[in-house]
């Protein structure tokens, strides 16, 4: 049960520094939609 709590500890480590690496870039994506809008 530890092993999987610390599994999902990692995968949400890596989602946080995908989506950190990746903001700015959504940020733009999501302005051009909500224009589109």
């Amino acid at each position: 049960m530890l092993f999987e709590f610390q599994n999902r500890i990692l995968a949400m480590s890596e989602v946080h520094n995908y989506l950190y690496k990746s903001d700015n870039y959504h940020s733009i994506e999501f302005s051009n939609v909500i224009e589109k809008l």
